[in-house]
C-alpha cells in the first residue's frame, strides 16, 4: 500500500467510491467540490491509500476557523473515512 495525498486527476475515482460505500446518498460533483474544495478558509486534505493503483481508503480533513483565546487558528476536522 501507498499513501500519498489526492490530486485533482483524483477526483472522479473518489467520488465514485464515495458513492459506492453510500449508494442512499449519492453525492454529485458539484456537491464533492463544495464539499472540499469551495471552503473560503482553504482547500481540504484528502489522503489515499492505493494498492496497484486503485484507491483502498482515503481520509478527509476539511478546515475549519475557530477563535482561541484572543486569536483565529485553522483546525482540521475529520471529515471523512472511508475503508
Amino acid at each position: 500500500m501507498r499513501k500519498r495525498l489526492a490530486t485533482d486527476a483524483d477526483r472522479k475515482e473518489l467520488l465514485q467510491l464515495i458513492n459506492k460505500v453510500q449508494p442512499h446518498m449519492p453525492w454529485s460533483q458539484e456537491h464533492f467540490d463544495w464539499q472540499y474544495f469551495q471552503s473560503p478558509i482553504g482547500d481540504s486534505k484528502i489522503f489515499i491509500l492505493e494498492q496497484s493503483a486503485v484507491i483502498a481508503a482515503t481520509c478527509a480533513l476539511v478546515p475549519h476557523l475557530f477563535k482561541l483565546r484572543d486569536r483565529e487558528v485553522t483546525a482540521w476536522q475529520l471529515d471523512t473515512l472511508i475503508t
